[in-house]
């Protein structure tokens, strides 16, 4: 089965490296330059470039000049892992948002930011989450907001619960809140269509002895 699966990435990474809009080999080079080598072992290849700035603006450059959304998001997981300036990595990740020209992975991006966690940018992604256009694109940066239980964000929330695309999502970040308010608008969710939201409801009101 290793032997299946190491075929299976040579394989892929081959294909890489015939794509002419693809990055992989320029990247590959350039790691092993620094003495580094794009293992498929993902939790090996992390420990061997943590903390590796050196590496920072080679990939910087490869990012600029990478078109393949996948490859743009592996890049800039690569650069968190490293642990590049945080709030330069944030803005890189904001970028794509208000471009003309949106990736298809848009949702990949949100919820890089949600991992990082960075509330500097909050005014930002409360303007990102109001923007309908972004759709379901926006359900990691509605938890995001959640999370920083500033009470500024509520009454956006509770608005997006009329938003199918990220109805479920606005009304989990509203379980980072406590407030009549915000137990009405679970009893009144413990009914809703989707198991899940039900389920987050109940949870949320079971934890506060009210159910």
């Amino acid at each position: 089965m290793i032997r299946d699966f190491l075929e299976l990435i040579n394989k892929k990474r081959a294909e890489n490296y015939n794509n002419p809009n693809s990055i992989s080999q320029k990247y590959d080079t350039f790691l092993e330059s620094k003495g580094i080598y794009h293992s498929s072992n993902s939790a090996l290849f992390k420990k061997s470039i943590q903390g590796r700035r050196d590496l920072c603006d080679g990939i910087l450059e490869l990012y600029q000049n990478a078109v393949l959304d996948n490859e743009r998001i592996m890049l800039l997981e690569d650069l968190r892992t490293i642990g590049y300036d945080t709030d330069s990595l944030v803005e890189l990740i904001l970028a794509p948002f208000t471009s003309d020209k949106r990736p298809g992975n848009l949702w990949e991006y949100a919820d890089l930011l949600y991992s990082i966690r960075n509330f500097r940018y909050f005014n930002q992604y409360l303007s990102l989450i109001s923007d309908e256009s972004l759709g379901a694109d926006r359900q990691m940066l509605v938890l995001l907001v959640g999370k920083s239980k500033n009470d500024a964000v509520i009454p956006i929330l509770k608005q997006l619960l009329n938003d199918p695309t990220v109805y479920g999502h606005a009304l989990e970040a509203l379980t980072n809140y406590e407030g009549v308010e915000i137990c009405q608008v679970m009893r009144q969710n413990l009914s809703a269509d989707k198991e899940w939201i039900r389920a987050t409801a109940k949870s949320y009101l079971s934890q506060r002895g009210i159910m």
